[in-house]
C-alpha cells in the first residue's frame, strides 16, 4: 500500500478469512481521519472459495461501524458484466 497519508498496520489477529487463504489481507489505518483499509486478494476457485466469503462477510459486519474500505483483487465479479465470456466461482458469496 502506499500512501500520503500516514499508515499503520491494525495489530489484532488477523482476519477468519486469512487463515482459509493467507496469500493476501493487510488492514492499516489512515491515521490522520481514523479510517481503516483492508487489502485482500481472494481464491480464483477451488474448495477454500465458500468458506473464504463466508468468514469474510462475517468479519465485514464488525467493522460496519467506523469508516472502512475493503479493496483488492477478489477474483469475484458478476460473470459475463465484469468479465466478458467469463464465469466467476464466487460471485455468489462475494456479493454478500
Amino acid at each position: 500500500m502506499l500512501s500520503r497519508l500516514p499508515l499503520q498496520r491494525v495489530a489484532e489477529l488477523p482476519p477468519p478469512h486469512a487463515g482459509i487463504y493467507p496469500r493476501g489481507c493487510l488492514e492499516v489505518e489512515l491515521l490522520a481521519c481514523r479510517a481503516r483499509l483492508a487489502a485482500v486478494y481472494g481464491p480464483a476457485a477451488g474448495p477454500s472459495l465458500p468458506a473464504f466469503w463466508d468468514a469474510a462477510a462475517a468479519w465485514l459486519q464488525h467493522r460496519a461501524a467506523g469508516p472502512f474500505i475493503m479493496l483488492g483483487d477478489f477474483n469475484a465479479g458478476a460473470s459475463h458484466v465484469d468479465a466478458e465470456n467469463y464465469r466467476f466461482k464466487g460471485g455468489d458469496r462475494a456479493r454478500r
